[in-house]
């Protein structure tokens, strides 16, 4: 498929650009008192028509803020200066051949410190206040390793957990520093074999490693053919359980499928419970024959596994029969027992979001807050107390009539009633990845 042909170039993933500073935005409603910060997005956005065939997870790494204060909003943005955007820059045009580095999946808030993420790259740090980019983030030097976009933090004990994947050599490594900025734990992960890892998760005691059958090779990519590729058919899933040492304790075998994205995790007794919106097959790389999922199968659903430890045994049970993706929760929660679940669902649209839905996994509800033709992204989740799911979801919405987008303010107990405030965008968000939330 050329770049003109991809669909990741049209409508709601259309490039945006111009970095633009926009102050006092319109705001219908009225925002909380006590929500002050800057939502912060990231996603693919490329400064230039691509060469060739175009993925959406090649694009350069936009950054959006949305900056909230005492009521009122402003807005900025900037793409990330990494070395493959300096390069086109100074061609001015797409290269063929340049570094591969883009800062396009999320953004966190780390240690005071904001960190533009990619699995194939170093973090790189940018400054809050106007998103310029800053350098490389290496932990004073502890991991010069490429690091996934979805780290976990623990909370409760103030640590940071990560791992790298994507480098040359092939390795799985994992990381464990704690609330000082230090490793305590370096450790690398036997895997059975290379695949696409994009998230992991953590209990209080554990850490445990998924590897689906989306593998991933240099070499095929060397040869100009898909670095990941879905071999389901020849491999199955596993769950790789550590200490949080990273020392392997046991590893089960399931049937093949594929998750993105994971919710949370926690034990309960002799078990580790996990959710996670599970599809199939990997919908967006394609197969030996080089085929993509067809008929739904790349769709994911929520679902919950449950390991036991004693047993050493592993099952599935599906939570719902609705389509969706990006999971959020109250991550204070991380890695402990929760109940509220928040994710952008499919519920008339097809392959693209129409809905937020919020589960109650305790009392296995859901409520659903529906936005017709237009288009929610991530909801991002941010406490208002003490007390979990106790706080408000923000959402950027395409309005698809007006090829523009809003930031949509939700009370996250009652994500069904209208909007606390919308906040107006003259112009188009492109749809990304990940966001977060930063207080100031």
């Amino acid at each position: 498929m050329s770049a003109i042909e991809s669909p990741f170039l049209k409508g709601v993933f259309a490039p945006f650009r111009r970095e633009e500073n926009l102050d006092r935005l319109e705001v219908i409603g009225k925002i909380p008192a006590d929500l002050q910060g800057v939502l912060l997005r990231n996603g693919p956005n490329p400064q230039f028509d691509p060469l060739g065939a175009y993925h959406w997870f090649n694009g350069d790494g936009m950054l959006h803020a949305i900056r909230i204060k005492e009521g009122c909003a402003s807005y900025n943005n900037r793409w990330v200066r990494t070395e493959r955007f300096k390069q086109e820059r100074e061609a001015g045009r797409a290269l063929p051949d340049g570094d591969h580095t883009t800062a396009n999946t999320n953004i966190i808030e780390y240690q005071n410190r904001l960190l533009a993420l990619n699995e194939g790259e170093i973090p790189t740090e940018i400054q809050l206040s106007n998103l310029d980019t800053l350098e490389p983030f290496t932990f004073d030097g502890q991991i010069t390793r490429a690091l996934t976009a979805h780290p976990r933090i623990d909370h409760r004990r103030q640590e940071f957990l990560t791992y790298s994947y994507t480098d040359p050599d092939g390795r799985l490594m994992y990381y464990r520093l704690n609330h000082h900025q230090h490793v305590i734990a370096e450790h690398a992960i036997d895997w059975p074999y290379s695949s696409m890892m994009h998230d992991f998760i953590n209990t209080e005691h554990y850490v445990i490693f998924p590897i689906f059958p989306c593998t991933l090779s240099f070499e095929r990519a060397r040869r100009g053919e898909s670095v990941f590729m879905w071999e389901g058919d020849l491999l199955n899933t596993y769950f790789i359980v550590t200490d949080r040492m990273g020392k392997e304790l046991m590893r089960v075998e399931t049937d093949p499928c594929h998750v993105y994205h994971f919710g949370n995790a926690y034990e309960r007794g002799n078990t580790i419970v996990i959710d996670a919106l599970v599809s199939q097959v990997e919908p967006l790389m394609p197969d030996r024959h080089g085929k993509f999922a067809s008929d739904g199968k790349g769709s994911a659903y929520l679902a919950r596994w449950t390991i036991d430890l004693k047993k050493h045994s592993i099952q599935l049970e599906y939570l719902d029969k609705n389509a969706g993706e990006f999971p959020r929760f109250d991550e204070r929660f991380n890695g402990y027992a929760y109940r509220h679940l928040y994710m952008a669902g499919e519920g008339r649209s097809e392959g693209l979001f129409d809905q937020i839905v919020h589960y109650d996994l305790q009392q296995g509800k859901q409520v659903v807050h529906e936005f017709g033709q237009n288009i929610p992204s991530e909801p991002v989740f941010v406490p208002r107390s003490s007390q979990e799911g106790d706080g408000y979801l923000l959402v950027v919405v395409y309005r698809t009539q007006e090829d523009r987008s809003d930031v949509v303010i939700l009370d996250a107990q009652h994500i069904d009633a209208e909007p606390l405030a919308v906040i107006k965008i003259p112009h188009r968000i492109p749809f990304g990845f990940h966001g977060n939330f930063v207080r100031i």
